[in-house]
């Protein structure tokens, strides 16, 4: 879902941070679609595997381990989009997740998480640490 919205974004020359890059295609989609990309997942051996899809799919895009709710040099820069896709599968994660969006965006941006609700007080957790009201959308 997030790779389809993308391609009906304009994102030539964007600087996308993208966060549990997993297999990286959304990365790959943005970079395809000419933007400045930098995938993190918190994995040496993802990081890999990401670096080898990017080569297998012929685009430029960088791969680099980034632990969330830490701070980190990724995080202080000036990113277009912040990305994530099906990372809110673990309430236990969810403070560290919004944090790391939050230090992310503090030189502006737009963050985008694409998700699939499999289980609403998850996602609810994610919202609340994000300081915002929940709404779920079916």
């Amino acid at each position: 879902m997030l790779s389809e919205w993308i391609l009906q974004q304009s994102f030539s020359g964007k600087k996308v941070l993208e966060l549990g890059a997993g297999t990286g295609l959304t990365g790959i989609v943005a970079s395809k679609c000419r933007a400045d990309v930098l995938c993190t997942d918190g994995s040496e051996s993802v990081i890999s595997k990401i670096r080898s899809n990017f080569a297998l799919n012929e685009v430029g895009g960088k791969a680099e381990i980034l632990w969330w709710g830490e701070e980190n040099a990724i995080l202080r820069e000036t990113w277009d989009y912040i990305l994530g896709a099906d990372i809110t599968y673990d309430d236990e994660i969810c403070s560290s997740l919004a944090k790391t969006y939050a230090l992310a965006l503090r030189a502006g941006g737009i963050g985008i998480l694409a998700a699939t609700i499999r289980n609403e007080q998850t996602l609810e957790v994610f919202v609340r640490e994000c300081g915002m009201t929940f709404y779920s959308e079916c």
